[in-house]
């Protein structure tokens, strides 16, 4: 499933809609409390459990969509605009950083070189 999802979002930008396990694990419950018949205990059980395991994949499903658009997604448009910015701008830095070492250095051996012809 998760290669089939991933295949689709690559192709038509979006994700068949499919049932969660827990809706699937709710679906079954209820086929099975129909079965027993609504009028034994067992059957009753079922049918209650199977609903409320049905409600409980509609919440899950609903919350991974509202932590994607809420949370993901923004964290990706942050890594694919910002931190391009940030690292061209620490590669930058870095180089910088190199150039003054570089130039301290010669400074030093000028200075000391210096020191040394006085002598």
């Amino acid at each position: 499933n998760r290669v089939e999802d991933m295949l689709f979002e690559k192709i038509e930008k979006r994700r068949p809609n499919r049932l969660s396990n827990l809706e699937y694990l709710g679906l079954d419950m209820v086929q099975a409390g129909n079965e027993f018949g609504p009028g034994t205990a067992y059957g009753s059980a079922l049918l209650k459990v199977g609903g409320a395991e049905q409600r409980l994949g509609l919440v899950e499903r609903e919350f991974v969509g509202s932590a994607l658009t809420g949370y993901v997604q923004p964290m990706r448009k942050f890594l694919d605009t910002e931190m391009k910015t940030i690292t061209r701008e620490k590669r930058l830095l870095e180089n910088k950083r190199l150039d003054l070492d570089a130039c301290k250095n010669r400074l030093r051996k000028a200075r000391s070189q210096e020191g040394q012809t006085s002598v």
